[in-house]
């Protein structure tokens, strides 16, 4: 990509880099918990379920208190529209005119995920 392309076209530029990014972070927990299978065997399965539930708990609490901060209400819809990942760029970027957000329902359709790449 050139300079007058990322002129033209920033958005393409972001995503490019976005996507980067995402495929170092799955690259990073792809190795972590591969040498933690290679080392545990089956006990290491329940450690890494039990250590990413608690990064969810950790981003969701992280989350839910920086929209309260904003005054924003608590529910899908403002996590979706809100959401501060780079993933948010790519799914919803690429989403083709099927996104519909509400308080309790999120629905759009995802053409790329860059961590699949990885793994």
């Amino acid at each position: 990509m050139t300079l007058r392309d990322v002129k033209k076209q920033p958005y393409a530029l972001l995503r490019e880099e976005t996507s980067r990014l995402l495929r170092t972070s799955a690259a990073m927990y792809m190795f972590l918990a591969e040498e933690a299978v290679r080392q545990l065997g089956d006990r290491a399965e329940p450690i890494i379920r039990r250590h990413l539930r608690r990064y969810g708990e950790f981003r969701g609490y992280e989350l839910r208190e920086a929209h309260r901060a904003l005054g924003l209400p608590i529910n899908m819809e403002t996590l979706q529209t809100h959401w501060d990942s780079a993933s948010g760029l790519i799914s919803v970027g690429d989403s083709a005119g099927g996104k519909m957000f509400s308080p309790c329902k999120t629905v759009y359709d995802v053409y790329e995920c860059p961590a699949s790449v990885v793994w």
